[in-house]
């Protein structure tokens, strides 16, 4: 989850949700009594004080509800958040009816305490440093000059390269400058991968560089190559990196990842189970006993089973995360999510084989 902005003591903390662990994070964190802000989707009354089901025009408005309802839809994939509406336009909701907020993996909203209790504060520290979200560099490049932007939860850290290439009229020369400003950037690629384990590294720009810079790092046989994405940008330098993340693209590669993400933790599940190494276990059974012992390292969880046992699957990942381990959500539409059906709906990856 990314925290935009936080004011505990004005009692409020503005938030992202980014991926569906998130929606878990979120619903610890928000309670009966707190009031959420976030922009939705109403439709305007005809003359007559009705709306049909497929009439009316539909406007975006921001509302603050005091919650009262807090539940996980499962076959949405969605948190919803209801309660009474205690600010809004008023020429277009009825302040004290009843508002329900979805709650989706890109939705930020506002949550506000009359305190945020000692657990609540931890709860949100959590949920920003525990996503499995995707991390991703996005380099622009230009001649001679290189933006390099890693998106982290707090926002993008920018770094830059820069390296005089000499006239475009000095082609010996030039060459030679270019390839020392390419090993460069790759040398800077490389030590941000080595630190922060990178899903991918976004390659941009608005000229031809980013498929120069590309072929030398095939050249090379850079370690970073099957990490690296071909995209493009109208513009060089940090306008270039916003420019790719405002995108449709930046998204897909990103979901793209997560899905990946979530199939090499299940085959890493299925190749332990394989060896009968006694470091994977499934099934509800297996793995709450691996739980109460300690020994989980990585569980995870259909959306449709932690929906269906709330209470003993928030107990189960409380327990994993007290021992210092990792909990996460698979999607139960996802290919992911329809290997980890067929094992009973949750497994654990464990530290130490169990008896």
């Amino acid at each position: 989850m990314k925290v935009l902005k936080r004011d505990l003591r004005g009692g409020y903390a503005l938030v992202k949700t980014e991926c569906l662990d998130d929606l878990w994070y979120l619903s610890q964190l928000v309670e009966a009594g707190d009031l959420v802000k976030t922009r939705t989707v109403r439709r305007i009354k005809d003359k007559d004080d009705s709306v049909r089901s497929s009439g009316g025009e539909r406007k975006t408005i921001t509302l603050a509800v005091r919650l009262d309802r807090v539940e996980f839809q499962p076959e949405t994939d969605m948190l919803r958040l209801g309660g009474i509406i205690e600010e809004g336009p008023e020429d277009i909701v009825s302040i004290g009816s009843h508002h329900t907020f979805n709650v989706d993996t890109d939705t930020t909203l506002t949550i506000v305490k009359d305190s945020w209790s000692e657990s609540s504060v931890n709860q949100l520290k959590e949920a920003e440093k525990s996503s499995m979200k995707a991390n991703v560099l996005i380099a622009v490049l230009d001649r001679g000059e290189a933006t390099m932007g890693l998106v982290r939860q707090s926002g993008v850290r920018f770094n830059e390269v820069n390296y005089n290439v000499g006239g475009k009229y000095d082609e010996s020369s030039g060459k030679k400058d270019s390839e020392s400003f390419y090993i460069q950037v790759k040398e800077a690629l490389e030590r941000t991968d080595d630190a922060n384990n990178l899903s991918a590294i976004i390659i941009a720009g608005p000229g031809f560089e980013k498929e120069k810079f590309r072929r030398f790092l095939e050249d090379k046989s850079s370690k970073i190559l099957s990490k690296v994405v071909v995209d493009s940008s109208s513009m060089p330098g940090r306008s270039g990196v916003e420019e790719v993340l405002k995108r449709d693209n930046y998204a897909k590669i990103v979901d793209d990842l997560s899905s990946a993400r979530d199939m090499k933790l299940i085959d890493k599940v299925l190749q332990e189970i394989g060896k009968d190494s006694g470091l994977a276990v499934y099934g509800p059974a297996d793995v709450e006993s691996a739980v109460n012992s300690g020994a989980v390292d990585v569980l995870l969880v259909l959306d449709k089973i932690l929906m269906e046992d709330r209470a003993r699957i928030d107990g189960m990942i409380r327990n994993v995360k007290s021992m210092q381990g990792k909990f996460h959500v698979v999607n139960s539409a996802s290919d992911a999510g329809k290997s980890l059906a067929s094992l009973g709906g949750m497994t654990a990856i464990l530290r130490y084989k169990i008896s």
